[in-house]
């Protein structure tokens, strides 16, 4: 699961908009749909207060999405040595 992924479930769970999360968090409405669309990963500040909104820990938020992107990185080295190979 995607940071962002996490982060649409975790708004839809409490029943927030992404406006009304944008106006509890302070940032602009665009910015929660460039985060959930994994565009652009929120900075620590805002990674909080995510957090404090959701009332999870910063590990909860993003623990997952450290191992999920290292897989993706192995998976897309494995390409690239597999490609190379055949070149």
């Amino acid at each position: 699961m995607t940071l962002g992924e996490k982060i649409r479930g975790l708004r839809k769970k409490q029943g927030l908009s992404q406006e009304e999360l944008s106006h509890k968090i302070s940032v602009s409405r665009q910015a929660i749909s460039k985060w959930e669309q994994d565009l652009v990963v929120p900075d620590t500040v805002n990674l909080m207060k995510l957090c404090d909104c959701f009332g999870i820990t910063l590990v909860e938020l993003t623990g997952d999405v450290q191992k999920t992107n290292t897989e993706n990185c192995d998976k897309t080295n494995m390409i690239n040595k597999s490609a190379m190979a055949l070149s």
